[in-house]
C-alpha cells in the first residue's frame, strides 16, 4: 500500500466507525455489538497514531 494513502484510509475508516457507533441507539447499557464498535474505534485510533508518529520520526532524521 502506498504510504501516502495509508493515513487517509485509516482516518476514513475511523470516521466511519465513529459514525456507526454514534448511530446505535440506547447507549445506556452496552451491548456486545457496541463492544465490537468500541474495539474497532480503539484499534483504528491506535493504528492512526502509530502511522503519524512514524512519519514524524522519519521526518526528524
Amino acid at each position: 500500500m502506498d504510504t501516502k494513502k495509508k493515513p487517509i484510509i485509516v482516518a476514513l475508516l475511523l470516521i466511519l466507525a465513529c459514525g456507526n457507533f454514534a448511530r446505535l441507539s440506547g447507549n445506556d447499557n452496552i451491548r456486545p455489538i457496541q463492544y465490537i464498535s468500541l474495539l474497532a474505534i480503539g484499534g483504528l485510533l491506535t493504528l492512526l497514531i502509530q502511522i503519524i508518529s512514524s512519519k514524524i520520526k522519519s521526518n526528524n532524521k
